[in-house]
């Protein structure tokens, strides 16, 4: 198979994937309300709350658990903000496997108000999660050339109250 004719499948699977997202926000009845508050733009480490579990953390959203053990890829991350609006793309990578970044993920977003919508498991793993106020993230966690690193896209979209 050719790298084209991969990258169109792959496009076809996100695009799905995002029009799964989509049609599941608008099907059900949810209200605005703000998100958790934080120090925006920095590295804040905390304990996941009402756990011990696993430590994690927040590059710019306060209302998403990151592993420690993973760095943000600042050249491939993209982050927009607007008064009433945040979103953007995540990029992350360590030496993680993927199931355990799977489990991490699966058992921590809940605790931080993110409901699991699904999951697609193929050559990457991606995981949907959404929230109230019509918010959602889109995880794809993936194996690096030779199993050195793992990489993690984090998708997110979310409204902001004023």
């Amino acid at each position: 198979m050719s790298v084209k004719c991969f990258l169109r499948r792959y496009m076809v699977v996100l695009w799905v994937f995002a029009a799964f997202f989509v049609v599941s926000g608008s099907l059900c009845s949810c209200s605005l309300i703000g998100s958790s508050a934080g120090k925006e733009g920095a590295a804040d480490v905390s304990s996941t709350p009402a756990s011990e579990e696993a430590p994690s953390i927040t590059y710019e959203f306060p209302d998403l658990p990151l592993p420690v053990e993973l760095k943000m890829d600042n050249d491939k991350s993209v982050v927009i903000r607007y008064p009433n609006y945040r979103g953007g793309i995540i990029v992350l990578k360590g030496r993680v496997t993927v199931d355990s970044l799977v489990d991490f993920f699966t058992k921590n977003m809940p605790k931080y108000g993110w409901k699991f919508t699904g999951s697609l498991n193929a050559h990457r793993i991606l995981m949907g999660f959404s929230k109230q106020g019509n918010a959602y993230c889109l995880i794809v966690v993936s194996e690096g050339n030779l199993g050195f690193q793992t990489e993690v896209q984090i998708w997110l979209s979310e409204p902001v109250a004023e």
